[in-house]
């Protein structure tokens, strides 16, 4: 007597299909260029500049000013637009 071909009694699995490869839809593309084109702006403007705040002034690399810049309005964005609109109730 032979052994089984297919223990357990399940059925044989097809083999799997190979993964298609996915297009990058026009958000993503757009959202990589704009960030290609705040990094080569980031990285061009090296010199260091006078920030003054209130009392005191400091020196600092412009693409650090920049940088910081950036991610305090992409969080000030991602916070607003988190935020819903609740109408006040009557």
């Amino acid at each position: 007597m032979t052994a089984p071909q297919n223990p357990g009694g399940t059925p044989p699995q097809p083999p799997a299909k190979p993964a298609k490869p996915r297009s990058m839809s026009a958000k993503t593309v757009v959202i990589v260029i704009l960030v290609l084109l705040l990094l080569t702006f980031i990285f061009v403007n090296t010199q260091s500049v006078d920030i003054t705040f209130w009392i005191t002034t400091v020196k600092a690399p412009l693409w650090i000013v920049l940088a910081i810049s950036i991610l305090v309005g992409v969080a000030v964005g991602f916070i607003l637009g988190r935020m819903r609109y609740k109408p006040p109730k009557q």
